[in-house]
C-alpha cells in the first residue's frame, strides 16, 4: 500500500503541469489539497484527510521551489518569417516531389525542414515554394498551414541532457495562449513553428530567457 507522499509524488511526475505549477508557486495549495485527495485515495487504497496531504503537498512544494530551473537560459533566438508547412501521405510519389523541392531549395539555399513520420511527411519551407505544391499533380496534402514563423531556440549542450528544459521552453509559449503547429531539433536547437501573428509576443517571451 503506498504513502500519500509516494502517490502525491507519483501524480505530480505525470502531469508536468502540475510539477511546473508547484515550481513557480502558482497554485492555492488548499484548493489543489482537495482536488488531489480522491486521486491519492485512489493509489492508497484507503481513506486520506485533506490535513495530511496538504503537509505532503507543501513538503513536495517547498522541495520543487528548491529545485526551480531559473537557471536555464538560452544562447541565441532567430526568427525567420513568410514560411508554410504541408503534411503528405508518404508514397513514392510524394516522396519524388519531397525531393524536388529539396533539390530547389539547396540550390537556391532557402529554408526547408523535412520531417518524416511513419506514414506522413512534412515540409516546412519559404512561401515562396507553396505555389509549386498547388500546383504539382500529387496528392492533396493532408494538412496546409500558411504564413508560419520559425523560431529558433539555441542552447548550451549541457541542457540535451538537463530533464524538463524542453517542456520549460514550451511551457512558456503554451502560458502566452500560443498555439505550436509544429516542432522541430538538433542537437543544440529547438525549432517552434507559430502562426505570424503570434510572433511578435513569442520571441518578448523566449527573449527573457537569452543569457
Amino acid at each position: 500500500m503506498k504513502k500519500i507522499s509516494e502517490s502525491l509524488n507519483d501524480i505530480v511526475k505525470e502531469n508536468p503541469f502540475l510539477g511546473y505549477g508547484l515550481n513557480n508557486h502558482l497554485f492555492n495549495l488548499s484548493n489543489l489539497t482537495r482536488f488531489l485527495k480522491p486521486l491519492i485515495e485512489v493509489r492508497t487504497k484507503k481513506s486520506v484527510t485533506e490535513a495530511s496531504v496538504l503537509m505532503s503537498l507543501s513538503r513536495l512544494a517547498r522541495s520543487k521551489a528548491k529545485t526551480r530551473k531559473d537557471n536555464f537560459k538560452i544562447n541565441n533566438l532567430t526568427v525567420h518569417y513568410n514560411l508554410f508547412s504541408a503534411t503528405f501521405i508518404k508514397s513514392e510519389k510524394n516522396q519524388a516531389f519531397v525531393n524536388k523541392i529539396y533539390s530547389l531549395a539547396h540550390e537556391k539555399n532557402s529554408y526547408l525542414t523535412i520531417s518524416y513520420g511513419q506514414g506522413e511527411i512534412t515540409i516546412i519551407a519559404d512561401e515562396f515554394y507553396l505555389p509549386l505544391v498547388r500546383k504539382e499533380k500529387i496528392s492533396e496534402p493532408k494538412s496546409l498551414k500558411p504564413d508560419l514563423v520559425s523560431m529558433g531556440v539555441q542552447f548550451s549542450p549541457d541542457y540535451a541532457v538537463a530533464p524538463g528544459f524542453i517542456f520549460y521552453l514550451m511551457a512558456q509559449i503554451a502560458l502566452q495562449n500560443i498555439n505550436i503547429c509544429e516542432v522541430s531539433s538538433t542537437f543544440t536547437e529547438l525549432i517552434f513553428y507559430l502562426h505570424k501573428s503570434d510572433a511578435k509576443i513569442a520571441f518578448e517571451t523566449l527573449s527573457l530567457l537569452l543569457k
